[in-house]
């Protein structure tokens, strides 16, 4: 009897030992997401990211894990590493408590780096939940469509908005505002510039909207033809002196004719990516308001 009771006072003793270090490396390990989090919200990235890779987490409690991981993805996002966000990001499993925030933002990182199908896809997945309100997704899912121009399902999309949340009708109102802008913006095209040019030497930089630049090249095209046909017209057009004038009058001509056809693709492109950084804004804003 004597045997059996100290066995059981030491099987206690074990228990009791061991219930004390898991409470211990518990509150450890809470504090020091305490102090990551702090760090995160004061711009400390590096030191942040210095302190995850201290971190031990017990491998075998997933919420360790999975709270270590969700804070590299956010470090990665914040100094805008797309590659490494989204990859973090990915490795929270579904039945995380952080799963919904890991899917919003790896969504949003997917639109960094110019992939608004996989974004897309992480939003689909996602079902309506208290952690999921399904206004924030549908705000999510429009402002995609809205990336790919894709206005006949951006308006399906936004008829369902009911701008009663605070948190995201800002945003709502401000993705119908942004709409509008791209149905205003008249649509230029590369191939009517270049014949402009063709026609008129600067008037299709002009139609692009490079109205400095149109007078300078028309001058210069001018100038150079004047002087071949005056060259041509005096000394043959055998001469040297033609033959450096015409190249040179070439060269102009065909320069103006490219140039005001990547005008126009080059104001196209910079007008979408500041209208695309917009909206990626505008996504991000609620998403942060709302999970931190």
């Amino acid at each position: 009897m004597a045997t059996n009771s100290k066995i059981r006072k030491v099987l206690l003793i074990g228990a009791l030992m061991s219930i004390s270090l898991f409470v211990n490396s518990q509150s450890d390990f809470s504090k020091d997401i305490e102090f990551i989090n702090y760090l995160c919200e004061n711009n400390e990235l590096n030191n942040a990211l210095h302190l995850i890779r201290k971190v031990k987490p017990d491998t075998t409690n997933r919420s360790q894990v999975d709270s270590l991981n969700y804070y590299k993805g956010w470090i990665f996002h914040m100094s805008k590493k797309v590659d490494s966000a989204i990859f973090y990001f990915e490795m929270i499993p579904n039945q995380s408590a952080l799963s919904a925030r890991s899917a919003f933002y790896k969504s949003l990182n997917y639109l960094y780096a110019k992939n608004s199908q996989a974004s897309l896809n992480v939003m689909n997945m996602q079902t309506d939940t208290a952690q999921i309100p399904s206004q924030l997704k549908l705000l999510n899912v429009a402002g995609i469509c809205l990336i790919d121009r894709n206005l006949k399902t951006f308006d399906s999309i936004t008829k369902q908005f009911d701008f009663s949340n605070h948190v995201y009708s800002e945003e709502q109102t401000y993705l119908l505002d942004i709409q509008k802008q791209i149905k205003k913006v008249k649509r230029k095209s590369p191939l009517v510039a270049g014949l402009l040019s063709a026609a008129v030497p600067g008037l299709g930089k002009y139609y692009a909207g490079k109205k400095g630049s149109s007078i300078a090249t028309a001058a210069t095209t001018l100038i150079f033809g004047a002087l071949t046909f005056e060259s041509w017209y005096r000394s043959g057009y055998k001469s040297p002196q033609t033959i450096v004038f015409g190249s040179l009058f070439t060269i102009f001509y065909m320069g103006n004719i490219l140039g005001s056809a990547y005008s126009v693709k080059i104001q196209k492109r910079n007008y979408n990516n500041k209208i695309n950084n917009e909206i990626i804004a505008t996504l991000h804003i609620p998403i942060k308001r709302f999970f931190n």
